[in-house]
């Protein structure tokens, strides 16, 4: 089976500054750098860990402002 492929996100660069952690538990971070430049101003994003069942759940928030009007889709976005 062949499936088409519509397009394809360009191959980013990130450069986070981690500026609270605590082990298995937590870790806060902000981009602050993107290569190449994207319309995109991260505020913070925050990753908590928490076991269930001897597994791991992961709830990961990201807050950000897009700098442009968006038409179309995120593909630009995704990695």
């Amino acid at each position: 089976m062949t499936i088409p492929v519509l397009g394809q996100a360009p191959r980013l660069t990130v450069e986070e500054k981690i500026f609270d952690f605590q082990v298995n538990k937590h870790f806060a971070y902000q981009i602050i750098k993107i290569v190449p430049k994207q319309p995109l101003v991260h505020d913070k994003g925050w990753l908590d860990f928490t076991e269930i069942e001897g597994k791991t759940h992961v709830d990961w928030y990201s807050e950000f402002t897009i700098t442009t009007p968006v038409v179309g889709g995120f593909n630009w976005l995704v990695c």
